[in-house]
């Protein structure tokens, strides 16, 4: 493809006559001038005898041509004569007159809309305005946030709240980093949000009165590995765990989700001492040999007045 373009030179009354007049396109890019196809000797007409004024008429300007054009006579090429930049923006784009582009959009069947070019969008603050405006009555879309948000506010909001855990579950629950264990109750929870290694090789849940305590010394020590040896319930009030009561607790780790679930029997739990501000970590080691702590925080042993769990 290509497009037309006109020129006049003005030359002078010393360069009159002249039938050999040639037109090289160039491109220029870090200082170095490069030709663009063969010199164009067609098109040039001197527009009165005599006057040195030539008019050059070309229609095989290239399609996205960036450069420019230079002129010379074929007698000394070397001498140039003048030259012009042409670059795609201030020709081949503008096809058309300006006034007639308006009436050729609106009056087109079909349009294309571009963003930010021929359609106006509204500013982040006035959609914001809009969305932390809406009224909450107006959020009905089952699915969306915006319903899901307007349901937390109802129950925040009403006057009276029915809690559907038991009193047990609620003690259990986790607050922040600390965990609560009720004495006599199976203990479930899941600590998330564990930055935990592709290579773990085991990890460990231990719980000592003070962090300084050996390792021997556990109020709990549990234990899960990759391998599948030796885990479970290590000790219990700073003794060992004989091979057959191991089963009274265990880890569950999700590498992916970033998880370690925990869970002692009834049975564990009846045999530890009521006691607040104990400490508890979760540790990873990994098959390297390196190992790093997950988590950490406080752990309280809960006194309850029913010690049957059978």
């Amino acid at each position: 493809m290509a497009y037309t373009l006109d020129f006049c030179l003005s030359l002078g009354t010393a360069r009159t006559g002249l039938t050999d007049l040639r037109a090289q396109l160039y491109t220029a890019a870090a200082g170095v001038v490069v030709p663009v196809g063969s010199a164009i000797s067609a098109g040039f007409v001197e527009l009165a005898a005599g006057s040195g004024c030539y008019h050059w008429h070309c229609a095989t300007i290239p399609d996205s041509h960036r450069g420019g054009v230079y002129f010379y006579s074929a007698a000394t090429p070397a001498t140039l004569l003048g030259a012009c930049a042409l670059n795609p923006e201030e020709a081949e784009n503008l096809d058309a007159k300006i006034s007639s582009v308006a009436a050729s959009v609106w009056a087109a069947v079909t349009r294309t809309l571009t963003a930010d070019t021929n359609i106006n969008y509204p500013s982040a603050a006035t959609i914001a305005a809009a969305v932390w405006n809406r009224l909450t009555s107006a959020l009905t879309t089952v699915g969306s946030i915006g319903k899901a948000l307007a349901d937390l506010l109802a129950v925040f909001n009403a006057s009276t709240r029915t809690l559907t855990m038991t009193a047990a579950e609620v003690v259990e629950a986790i607050d922040g980093d600390t965990l609560n264990i009720t004495i006599g109750a199976t203990y479930k929870a899941t600590l998330t949000g564990l930055t935990i290694a592709s290579n773990w090789s085991k990890i460990y849940l231990t719980v000592k009165t003070r962090s300084s305590d050996a390792d021997s010394a556990a109020v709990v020590q549990v234990q899960e590995s990759v391998a599948g040896t030796g885990d479970g319930l290590l000790r219990l009030n700073g003794a060992a765990v004989s091979a057959g009561s191991t089963s009274g607790g265990a880890l569950t780790v999700s590498q992916a989700g970033g998880t370690v679930a925990i869970t002692l029997t009834d049975e564990t739990t009846l045999q530890l001492v009521a006691g607040y501000g104990l400490a508890y970590d979760v540790k990873e080691v990994r098959a390297d040999g390196e190992s790093y702590a997950l988590t950490s925080g406080e752990w309280n042993n809960v006194e309850t007045p029913t010690k049957a769990v059978s």
